[in-house]
């Protein structure tokens, strides 16, 4: 684990926010009838 640390700390450092609101938006979106999961 502490390997996986210290390889990606960098690239998610200061993002949490970002990745919350993703988060946010994907569900808001797949309760407005947009992204289900669905596959055709």
């Amino acid at each position: 684990m502490a390997i996986l640390m210290d390889t990606y700390y960098k690239c998610l450092h200061g993002q949490r926010e970002q990745m919350v609101q993703r988060i946010i938006d994907a569900l808001s979106d797949d309760r407005e009838g947009g992204a289900s999961g669905e596959v055709d």
